[in-house]
């Protein structure tokens, strides 16, 4: 079990006592803090977060608001009802600095929407605040409340908010917890396993409309309680378990399906107060064969995971620059080792314009669209053709190649401009690669869009990331790879890059340790020199350290003037004392920090270069030499 992450969002309710997805229960509006009050109380809980929510059901009825704004000093997303909003209000916060507005709406029917806010007469003032937020310039979170009252209303409001003009960055469903509502009134409340039913039907509609979703923050459905039903779009008990683990003193117990459930040993149990309005009818235990294949994937979509949007990189060995912007997290495709939450949607249209023009202002070598899958973006086109417009010499897209295999739609990128694409492929078995990937049928679709890219003249680079489900097939991989994809006139490189922790969506136990590997990645290294392919991602941030190849000169030559750092490297990567020693330190960020806190640092040996001639020659680089390299002493 991960340790609990440090706080990286604080929220601060200024009518306290009226919670709003607990209106239901019996809530209103209440008295104010003082300004004084709440301008103390934003400081405190600025001082540790790296943003801020402040919650006031009415934004507009607080003079103080900007003042509060200002004094977080942190970006700030406003959490309000929908009634009491216009497009004047929402200006008037997106020019006092807010970031986003999380709304909450409690159904789509009159009758139901009042129940569950406790707003008599406030439906049509609701509707037209939340048509007015989502036509305005802060992106907006919708958080719908699930309880009994409002279950057959939550599509028909996701369905209504995806027809109106504007869109929704995420929908979150928020389901309270049983503990928080008054004995009396959680008869309201929704069972569990009708709630991952409505779920799933609620974020088809979102994956199919690119939108971003996920649970609020309050809780989700009991791992037990899910069934199948939420899987396709990743396990939700990562997150119960995560936020279990940050709440030591939550009372939770066990019942009798526990014995037998695959999550026994992580999970602490069910809800008391749970159980005492529903039982334990409907929770089954997990089995394992489900437990494993959930890969630990996350549903979440809330922007609480560290890595970045938009990074721009830097040449270790000066040179040319390159830059990367992740357009969307959502994937086809549920592979374990991806640090990416699939939960976010599509970054705006506008948003990544801007940013290609802002990266081109300081190079225009490389510019790279990544995700998720950045081909479920329905802009990808205008962003790649807005990327040469912009100067960039080289344009590339990360992707797992499935939409590629329309040669229609590879010819439409490669008309927009594309000049590179790096395509994904794990295992060249098609059942191994579809149980990674849990996308049933993917293989020949990723094959015959590498194939489409490469026959369009796109230079194609193959990555193929080297994890515990494959590590020991990387020889076999490496010579049917080369057989399907090399060849005279071809142009073809590989990107081998070991699965790492670069977020903590990443579970630990789908990471080889470097020792394990070696023997399969020199053997897979040497194939590819024989046939004259060349090969990255041996150095720098999606590789291992050389010393890990006993720094054999002929594995790293070529790639020493390629290797890129992000802004961010040195709070990633760290090195061990005896790296100061070595002949490639200059040229090596190191090892992730994460990696040295699991394994240490004894696997990393300093190397100096022994010898090196320009007679010598290999694929894998401009001009090798045999090993050149020998172990410094301790």
């Amino acid at each position: 079990m991960d340790r609990p992450r440090a706080q990286r969002t604080a929220k601060l309710a200024l009518d306290p006592g009226d919670e709003l997805i607990h209106r239901f229960a019996g809530g209103g509006p209440r008295a104010g803090r003082t300004t004084a009050d709440a301008l103390a109380a934003v400081a405190a809980i600025a001082a540790d977060a790296r943003a801020v929510v402040l919650a006031v059901a009415q934004p507009g009825r607080r003079d103080d608001l900007a003042a509060l704004i200002a004094a977080a000093a942190r970006p700030v997303t406003i959490e309000c009802e929908a009634a009491g909003l216009d497009a004047a209000l929402v200006r008037r916060l997106a020019d006092a600095g807010v970031v986003g507005l999380r709304i909450v709406h409690g159904g789509m029917r009159e009758r139901v929407f009042e129940a569950v806010m406790r707003a008599p007469g406030a439906w049509r003032a609701a509707a037209a605040g939340l048509a007015a937020a989502l036509a305005g310039p802060l992106p907006v979170e919708l958080v719908v409340p699930v309880l009994a009252w409002n279950r057959d209303d939550v599509v028909p409001l996701i369905d209504w908010v995806l027809a109106l003009p504007g869109q929704v960055a995420r929908v979150a469903l928020a389901v309270p917890r049983a503990a928080d509502v008054p004995v009396d009134a959680r008869r309201h409340l929704l069972d569990h396993p009708a709630v991952a039913a409505l779920a799933a039907e609620a974020f088809a509609r979102l994956q199919a409309a690119r939108v971003g979703f996920g649970f609020d923050g309050s809780d989700a459905p009991w791992p037990c309680a899910a069934g199948d039903r939420l899987d396709r779009f990743a396990t939700v008990w990562h997150d119960a378990l995560r936020r279990a683990a940050s709440e030591p003193d939550r009372a939770l117990t066990p019942i009798a399906a526990c014995a037998r459930c695959a999550l026994a040993g992580t999970c602490r149990g069910v809800e008391p107060a749970y159980l005492g309005a529903f039982g334990d009818a409907g929770l089954a235990p997990v089995p394992e064969a489900r437990a494993a294949a959930w890969r630990l994937r996350p549903t979440r979509g809330g922007g609480e995971v560290e890595y970045a949007q938009i990074s721009p990189f830097t040449n270790v060995a000066a040179g040319a620059g390159r830059a990367l912007i992740r357009i969307n997290g959502h994937c086809q495709m549920a592979c374990a080792f991806c640090f990416v939450d699939r939960g976010v949607g599509d970054l705006p249209a506008a948003t990544v314009l801007a940013t290609i023009e802002r990266l081109a202002t300081t190079q225009r070598d490389h510019v790279v669209f990544s995700g998720g899958e950045p081909t479920l973006h329905p802009e990808l086109p205008r962003f790649i053709a807005h990327a040469r417009a912009c100067g960039f010499a080289t344009v590339e897209i990360q992707t797992n190649g499935v939409r590629a295999s329309d040669r229609a739609y590879a010819a439409a990128l490669v008309a927009a401009g594309l000049t590179k694409a790096t395509v994904s492929l794990h295992s060249m078995d098609p059942a191994t690669s579809d149980a990674i990937t849990r996308m049933p049928g993917a293989f020949p679709r990723t094959v015959a869009g590498l194939h489409h890219l490469a026959a369009l003249g796109v230079d194609a680079q193959l990555a193929h990331v080297i994890s515990k489900d494959n590590y020991q097939a990387l020889p076999a991989f490496t010579t049917a790879m080369l057989d399907e994809f090399a060849g005279a006139g071809r142009r073809l490189s590989v990107c081998f890059a070991i699965a790492q922790r670069i977020s903590d969506l990443v579970p630990r136990w789908v990471l080889p340790t470097f020792t394990e590997i070696r023997p399969y990645v020199r053997a897979a290294l040497d194939a590819c020199d024989a046939r004259g392919v060349g090969y990255g991602g041996l150095i720098g941030q999606g590789g291992y350290p050389p010393c890990v190849l006993s720094g054999d000169l002929r594995y790293h030559r070529g790639v020493l003037d390629k290797v890129y750092a992000s802004t961010d490297a040195d709070a990633q990567f760290a090195k061990a004392p005896q790296c100061a020693r070595c002949d490639f330190d200059r040229a090596c960020l190191g090892v992730r920090r994460d990696y040295l806190a699991q394994h240490g640092d004894a696997e990393l040996v300093p190397f100096r270069i022994a010898r090196a001639t320009d007679s010598d020659s290999g694929a894998g680089s401009d001009s090798d030499s045999g090993s050149g390299m020998e172990s410094a002493s301790p």
